[in-house]
């Protein structure tokens, strides 16, 4: 039987450096779109999957904010972990749609229980060793640099074992999952107390009605600037993020080497933590109207050049959709900070469901075209879309 000696906080926040590092070693992202072609899945099958996670979180961040009042962060966060492993157990022998659509639940799920209950642990260590502060930022800032190296590094392995046997990168899918899980464990033998406390500990009657409470009063409190930042926000993300799960199918249509999809993959992700690391430099520099209009032309400029069949225009294409991604940061910020502290959990909330369940709903009509009339068509159909919204209502 397996026995966890109680740690001190400053031990326990290197594990939860390391749980970051195996949260984002996803081997699978800079090549998925291939990986499921070569079941035979059809592109509008692979949306449709996508989908489903999409749905799925939305329909699970309730329920999961629910049980963590329950049972506290630490038993949450194992058993999301656990349930993430399990997907990816079933992962290793899926072989047709419905084996990936049970995937695909599990680990939407495992998730969804997870991301908010690691960043809590976070806080409460950090706290517990800094009484907050900077060093609280300091170890915010570092846990987000474990998760960028744990991605970055396993976007090149990926890419690399793909190459040789998707078998190989299933087996090694699978086997990395379990790692969150493991680390996971020694939150439970934390020496601070479990978090849950009488303000936190609230019925769920309790919660719908503070969260119709604060809906009423956005919708009477909204003004001008606000809703089209809201749109902006929810908008370009929902156009970049569907762009980025097309752009592998434009790779393989050009022949790109699969191997080399790792390493593109892994360059997009260091140049936005670059990025985020001038984050500040930038929202000083420029105001929001000018962020609104580069973000747009970034978007706009990467999907006239995708459509080409040229390595670098191609791969420069995807680096603007990645300077969006930077952008789409500053538009969060700006909606943040026009609404009160005490209301932002609730709109930064609103934001993620609405722009996931727009995405349930256009990412099967997508893989649906693509199947039909070609890769061309999608990237002109989601171009004239980008133009006809910065031509109308978000015009700043």
């Amino acid at each position: 039987m397996l026995r966890l000696s109680k740690s001190p906080p400053g031990n326990l926040l290197n594990k939860i450096m390391a749980y970051g590092f195996w949260d984002s070693f996803l081997v699978l992202a800079p090549v998925s779109i291939v990986f499921y072609s070569s079941f035979g899945l059809t592109m509008k099958q692979i949306m449709q999957l996508q989908a489903v996670f999409s749905f799925t979180l939305v329909c699970c961040q309730f329920p999961a904010g629910l049980l963590a009042d329950r049972i506290g962060t630490e038993k949450l966060l194992v058993g999301g972990s656990f349930l993430r492993a399990i997907g990816f157990s079933i992962f290793l022998f899926s072989s047709t749609y419905i084996h990936f659509m049970f995937f695909i639940i599990f680990f939407a799920v495992g998730v969804s229980a997870c991301t908010g209950a690691q960043i809590s642990i976070l806080y409460k260590h950090s706290e517990a060793i800094s009484n907050g502060g900077r060093k609280t930022l300091k170890h915010f800032g570092r846990f987000n640099s474990f998760q960028l190296i744990g991605e970055l590094i396993s976007s090149i392995i990926g890419g690399y074992v793909a190459s040789h046997s998707m078998q190989y990168l299933a087996l090694l899918a699978s086997i990395s999952s379990w790692g969150p899980f493991l680390i996971s464990l020694y939150f439970l033998q934390s020496n601070l107390r479990p978090t849950i406390n009488k303000i936190e500990k609230t019925s769920a009657l309790v919660r719908i009605s503070i969260f119709v409470r604060d809906m009423r009063w956005l919708l009477k409190s909204l003004n001008v600037v606000t809703v089209l930042t809201f749109i902006n926000a929810v908008g370009w993300l929902l156009l970049t993020y569907t762009v980025m799960w097309f752009i592998q199918t434009k790779w393989t249509e050009i022949g790109i080497p699969m191997e080399h999809f790792g390493y593109i993959w892994a360059a997009y992700c260091l140049f936005v933590s670059l990025g985020c690391l001038f984050i500040e430099v930038i929202e000083q520099s420029i105001n929001l109207k000018m962020v609104l209009i580069l973000n747009r032309a970034a978007v706009i400029l990467g999907l006239m050049f995708i459509r080409y069949n040229n390595h670098i225009l191609i791969i420069f294409s995807g680096l603007l959709f990645q300077v969006s991604r930077i952008f789409q940061i500053l538009i969060m910020n700006q909606l943040n900070q026009s609404i009160p502290a005490h209301k932002r959990a609730t709109i930064v909330s609103l934001t993620d469901s609405v722009f996931r369940i727009m995405f349930s709903l256009i990412a099967p009509f997508l893989g649906s075209c693509l199947d039909h009339k070609g890769l061309s068509y999608v990237f002109s159909f989601l171009l004239y879309l980008s133009i006809a919204f910065f031509l109308g209502c978000c015009l700043p």
